[in-house]
C-alpha cells in the first residue's frame, strides 16, 4: 500500500469546496425548512422560478436552476401530479409545453417562499451589509476566473 494522496492544490485555495460547504450548509437549511411543507428545495426553485415566468418551458425552467432538463422533467412532473403546476395543452413532441402555476401552487409558493426567504435573511444577518457586499463581488469575481471557460457567468443580480 501506498502513501496518502497529495494534492497540488491546499485546502486553502479550494474556492470550490468552501463555495460547496456554504452551498451544502444553505441548502439542508432549507430543505428543513420546506419539509413541513411537503416540497424539496428543487421543487421550491422550480416554483419559484415557473412563478416568475408563467409559460416557460420545463427546459427554461431547468436553465434557469442549474439542473439538467431530464431532472427538471421529473420535477415538474412530480408538481403537475400534485395540482401545483400545470402544462399547456397541446402538442407534446416538435414543441416545449409552457408551464404555469395553479391557485394550489401559487398559494403553496408564497407559504414556502416565506420559508426560504427566513433562511436566507438569517444567513444574510451573519453578515453586515459592507461584507455582503464584499462577498457578492468577491464571488462574481471567482465564478468569472479567467475567462478560458467556455459559456457565460452567472450574473448574481
Amino acid at each position: 500500500m501506498t502513501g496518502a494522496f497529495t494534492s497540488p492544490l491546499p485546502g486553502d485555495e479550494r474556492v470550490g469546496m468552501w463555495l460547496a460547504t456554504a452551498h451544502a450548509a444553505l441548502t439542508a437549511r432549507k430543505a428543513a425548512a420546506l419539509r413541513p411543507l411537503d416540497l424539496t428545495v428543487a421543487q421550491y426553485a422550480a416554483l419559484l422560478t415557473i412563478g416568475g415566468a408563467p409559460r416557460a418551458s420545463a427546459s427554461d425552467v431547468a436553465r434557469a436552476c442549474l439542473v439538467t432538463p431530464q431532472s427538471m422533467a421529473v420535477t415538474v412532473g412530480i408538481l403537475e401530479r400534485r395540482g401545483l403546476v400545470e402544462r399547456e395543452r397541446g402538442p407534446a413532441r416538435g414543441r416545449a409545453r409552457g408551464t404555469a402555476l395553479t391557485a394550489a401552487g401559487r398559494a403553496l409558493l408564497q407559504r414556502a417562499d416565506r420559508a426560504a426567504v427566513a433562511v436566507e435573511r438569517d444567513a444574510a444577518r451573519a453578515l453586515t451589509g459592507a461584507e455582503r457586499a464584499a462577498l457578492r463581488a468577491l464571488l462574481e469575481r471567482a465564478g468569472a476566473g479567467d475567462g478560458d471557460l467556455p459559456g457565460t457567468p452567472v450574473s448574481m443580480t
